[in-house]
């Protein structure tokens, strides 16, 4: 986990060719989680919201969690730490157990990188307008998010975090992101 990076200057950077290669749309960053993506054939972009996966158990993907027992067991392999993610599924109630949003675009089997809780930026929502300070949970659009609606109380993790900031274009009170499709969020897993 980095440390944090307060009031981070939005910025692109491009390669030769003019193509967007990194681009950071961070207000506040508490840190960021290493995950490796763990969807079959799916990309994880960034903007998207990211959920614990785990299903996936395979040598190249899944969790593998330090233990505090390895002198004990016997042995001294300890194995290499990984976390693994799914962008949020295209279901309202199927999604718990976030961990942030992608801060790039990061293929099958990548290691990418997540913000984490405490941090704010945009996510990737559906268009309905999000009023603030509404709690943002699954949609049925892939990774994106949407207000959070009674099939999602008492869920754990079912609950990404709180909008901050409208997801309107046009110049509202308080204004918006600019965008339909992206809303500002404060990371607060619950």
């Amino acid at each position: 986990m980095a440390n944090a990076a307060q009031y981070e200057k939005p910025f692109a950077i491009r390669d030769s060719a003019g193509n967007v290669i990194y681009e950071s749309a961070a207000l506040y960053l508490s840190g960021t989680i290493d995950v490796v993506n763990a969807e079959a054939t799916l990309a994880i972009n960034r903007g998207e919201a990211v959920v614990v996966d785990t299903t996936t158990v395979s040598a190249s993907k899944g969790i593998v969690f330090a233990r505090w027992d390895y002198s004990t067991a016997g042995t001294d392999a300890i194995p290499q730490t990984k976390f693994a993610g799914k962008r949020t599924p295209a279901s309202a109630n199927a999604a718990a157990g976030f961990l942030g949003v992608a801060l790039e675009t990061f293929v099958p089997g990548a290691l990418g990188r997540v913000a984490a809780p405490g941090s704010m930026l945009s996510v990737k929502c559906t268009v309905t307008q999000i009023v603030c300070p509404a709690l943002l949970a699954a949609s049925a659009t892939a990774g994106a998010v949407a207000v959070a609606t009674a099939v999602h109380g008492g869920a754990n993790g079912s609950i990404l975090g709180t909008a901050l900031q409208e997801n309107t274009a046009a110049a509202t009170t308080p204004v918006g992101t600019g965008s339909t499709s992206q809303v500002g969020c404060l990371i607060s897993p619950a």
